[in-house]
C-alpha cells in the first residue's frame, strides 16, 4: 500500500507529465502552422547550392543539388521556428521580392 506522500508524489509527477505533453503538443501545432507559411528562397551556386531564407535571420543550408539543398533548408526552417517559439522570438512575415520564384 502506498503512503499518502507517495500517492501525492505520483499524482504530482502525472500532472507534470500531462502538462508537458500538452505544452509539447501545442508547440508542435504552432510549428506546423508556421511551416505552412512560404518564405522566398535565395540561391547561391558555388561548389554546392547555398540556400537561405533571408526573412528568418541565420536560416540557411546547402546541398550538392538544388533539391537536396531545399530538403535540408526545410529541416533547418522547422528547427529555426521551433527555437524561435521556445525562446519567445517573433517570427516575421515573409517578404516577397522580385525574382524569387521559389518558396519554402
Amino acid at each position: 500500500m502506498k503512503s499518502d506522500f507517495t500517492k501525492a508524489l505520483d499524482q504530482h509527477i502525472q500532472d507534470k507529465t500531462e502538462d508537458r505533453i500538452k505544452e509539447h503538443s501545442e508547440l508542435l501545432s504552432e510549428i506546423d502552422k508556421y511551416m505552412e507559411v512560404k518564405y522566398p528562397v535565395t540561391f547561391e551556386r558555388t561548389r554546392h547550392y547555398f540556400v537561405e531564407l533571408r526573412d528568418l535571420a541565420g536560416c540557411c543550408d546547402s546541398g550538392v543539388s538544388k533539391e537536396s539543398a531545399l530538403a535540408q533548408l526545410a529541416i533547418t526552417k522547422r528547427n529555426w521556428i521551433k527555437n524561435a517559439l521556445e525562446d519567445g522570438i517573433d517570427i516575421p512575415e515573409p517578404s516577397y521580392s522580385e525574382g524569387s520564384d521559389v518558396t519554402i
